[in-house]
């Protein structure tokens, strides 16, 4: 982050400035000619969402005006930076919102009137066309998803798959490409400033750091707050401490902070791509997609990578403790900080506002998701009146901040009176739950081999894994009514463990009697019977995810006009994500077990030096070495490449995505 901060103010400033003459940030430290703009109106502008880059409308107003943003160099200074994820990601998360409130400003409007052809063009480059194009990007990714899964149910992907591409062509691996480019402008300036060894250094550390995949899931962030800003508004300032963090963050601030702009759609994505690669896709259609799978792991374990003791076993223990209590509601975790504040006081403090309205993207950083639950805890509680003790007060505030994951879902989720006032968003729950609806039909006709009759008992097999996790939503979510009902809930939720493992195996052993009692069609006997009937198991299960999916699309539309549907869509959203978070937790439960992958994690992800070698003669020895072996791969590789388009070489008989 703060090498990419460098760039920005040295190099990347130099070319705003000449010879594009596009300069409006003006750097670090800020310098303002006070006497130009106090005879101009000053530098103060009406609105801090509009206007939340603040830098950026100074040098719009500068150049409406007449006058120049120029770069003078006279001495380099550090600025402090974040050390970890979360506040990164927030900080991302603000110049995406502040480049969307600029695209719908007035100023960068009147300024485009004004420049001709190519300073308009240098504008784009320069002001938000970066963050756009991560926008446009991104969401390319999710479009692909559903074209491929939906082509491949109408059986029409095999027409539009094209010549079939193997690992030997260039453009399997152009998307590997794209994502290296991006280490490129610091790994240059680093060999500008202090040689070509130490850039080699610094560009192995970030390879073996799994910078590319930190660039995807940052991608990902900016993508989320430019498109979440440009549609509903709502942009906010994030204050960064910039201290030094290596703080461990707990597992129910990561799901805050990154599961409606991160998890949610990589899951989604990931069921899609599996959906077009069944049943009869070409084999070698793997070849072209695997650059997505690859993105939704970056999306679903980036922050597990740059997490302190993410692997470490006794930490995600308590984790998931922390988790689960989360989701049930436990005092001790609503109290969530934001920048010094706990949740409860700041809900205290906030002032009532409309849940009616849309959601305010603020899910960035390692606040988001506390600041999500303090608006919905400010929302529910009601205003004191002057009769009303503090005492009262305090305590309706407490009783509401509690159930912290409830809190949470009733901010980020979109209530009737938001579907009553946009046209847009009604129209775009209908077309995803029509969307959703066709891919679990046709996931089933086809898995029924075409017969258009669903094997119930298959059907009733694979759903039994879910058994448990509906049992312990639903006790999480009766556990606070009232009477016998909600006791007997509770003492449920209390031995969630026990109950999960016991419908777990009963689960199993429903699936095993299905599958061996000739239900299922097949070649094979005894323990292959129930092994080979469990991709035929998981696409039934896919298929009734996307069926629930198409329901909470109704529901949620329907939320304002049948009683009790908002209930039963936090239901099922509440299933969803202990379904998703125990798949997500599973490989990390491996790993940590294991021990090692903890150790490599701190001692390499958490390294000391940014240049990951230090002067010694091993370390120059280590840093030659792999480069040589870099470097050897890759010219080879492209040798090889040169002369099989020459003729020179056969085509490689081996291909390690093949179906």
């Amino acid at each position: 982050m703060a090498m990419q901060e460098r760039y920005f103010g040295t190099f990347f400033q130099r070319v705003l400035a000449a010879p594009l003459d596009v300069r409006f940030h003006y750097g670090h430290p800020d310098l303002l000619d006070k006497l130009h703009f106090l005879t101009r109106g000053g530098v103060s502008k009406a609105s801090k969402e509009i206007n939340l880059s603040e830098d950026v409308f100074a040098g719009y107003k500068t150049t409406l005006h007449g006058g120049r943003v120029v770069f003078r160099e006279y001495h380099q200074l550090g600025k402090g930076r974040m050390t970890n994820l979360s506040e990164i990601s927030a900080f991302f998360g603000k110049l995406a919102q502040g480049a969307a409130c600029q695209v719908m400003s007035r100023d960068l409007y009147r300024l485009c009137k004004a420049l001709p052809i190519d300073r308009q063009l240098s504008t784009m480059h320069g002001a938000f066309g970066f963050y756009l194009i991560n926008a446009v990007t991104m969401h390319l990714v999710q479009f692909t998803a559903y074209l491929l899964a939906l082509l491949n149910l109408s059986g029409l992907l095999p027409y539009f798959s094209g010549t079939p591409v193997t690992l030997n062509n260039l453009a399997v691996w152009m998307p590997a490409f794209a994502s290296l480019v991006l280490m490129v402008p610091d790994a240059l300036m680093v060999a500008h400033e202090r040689g070509m060894r130490v850039a080699v250094n610094y560009l192995f550390g970030k390879l073996l750091t799994l910078a590319p995949l930190y660039y995807i899931f940052i991608a990902q962030t900016r993508s989320y707050h430019f498109a979440r800003t440009t549609r509903w508004g709502g942009a906010d300032y994030f204050k960064t401490s910039r201290a030094v963090s290596i703080a461990h963050m707990p597992l129910h601030e990561v799901w805050m902070s990154y599961a409606r702009s991160h998890f949610y759609p990589a899951a989604d994505i990931l069921l899609l791509l599996f959906v077009a690669q069944s049943f009869d896709a070409p084999s070698t259609l793997a070849n072209l997609v695997w650059m997505l799978w690859l993105i939704c792991l970056a999306l679903l374990y980036v922050p597990f990578v740059y997490n302190p003791h993410a692997l470490h076993l006794r930490t995600l223990r308590r984790d998931l403790h922390l988790w689960t209590a989360w989701m049930q509601g436990a005092p001790q975790v609503a109290a969530t900080k934001k920048q010094g504040v706990p949740v409860a006081a700041a809900a205290a403090a906030a002032p009532a506002s409309d849940l009616g309205s849309p959601p305010p993207p603020t899910g960035a950083g390692a606040g988001a998701g506390a600041t999500e639950a303090t608006a919905a805890a400010a929302s529910a509680t009601p205003t004191a009146t002057t009769a009303t003790t503090a005492t009262t007060a305090t305590t309706a505030t407490t009783a509401t901040a509690a159930n912290a994951w409830a809190a949470w879902w009733d901010c980020g989720t979109p209530t009737a009176a938001k579907y009553g006032t946009s046209s847009a968003a009604t129209f775009g729950q209908l077309l995803m739950g029509a969307v959703y609806a066709y891919v679990s039909y046709s996931t089933l006709e086809l898995a029924s081999g075409g017969s258009g009759v669903v094997n119930g008992w298959l059907l009733s097999a694979a759903a039994a894994p879910l058994a448990p996790v509906w049992a312990v939503a639903a006790a999480d979510a009766a556990a606070g009514w009232p009477g016998g009902c909600g006791r007997a809930a509770a003492a449920l939720a209390r031995r969630r463990l026990r109950v999960a493992i016991g419908l777990a195996v009963g689960a199993v052993g429903w699936g095993v009697y299905v599958t061996q009692t000739g239900v299922v069609e097949s070649n094979h006997v005894g323990w292959r019977r129930s092994f080979y009937a469990v991709p035929g198991l998981f696409t039934h299960l896919v298929a009734l995810h996307f069926g629930l999916s198409s329901l909470s699309c109704g529901l949620a539309l329907a939320q304002g006009h049948v009683p009790g549907c908002r209930g039963a869509l936090c239901a099922l959203h509440r299933a969803r994500d202990y379904t998703l978070c125990a798949v997500q937790v599973a490989p990390l439960l491996l790993l940590a077990a294991l021990r090692l992958p903890h150790r490599v994690q701190s001692s390499i992800v958490f390294q000391t030096s940014p240049f990951f070698f230090n002067d010694s003669r091993r370390s120059r020895c280590c840093c030659a070495l792999a480069a040589l072996v870099f470097f050897a791969v890759f010219g080879g590789w492209v040798t090889y490449e040169v002369m099989w388009m020459l003729g020179y070489a056969e085509l490689l008989p081996i291909d390690v995505f093949a179906c």
